[in-house]
């Protein structure tokens, strides 16, 4: 839970301001999952 939870607040921070595109917001968004499916 915890290595989710870091993970969704470096997203949103990115998603804040605006850095990324989509597509690459989309890649982290499923790294983060597999991330927080296999912790």
């Amino acid at each position: 839970m915890g290595n989710r939870r870091i993970g969704e607040d470096a997203v949103t921070e990115i998603e804040d301001q605006g850095a990324l595109p989509p597509v690459f917001q989309y890649q982290i968004n499923g790294l983060v999952k597999r991330l927080a499916a296999g912790a």
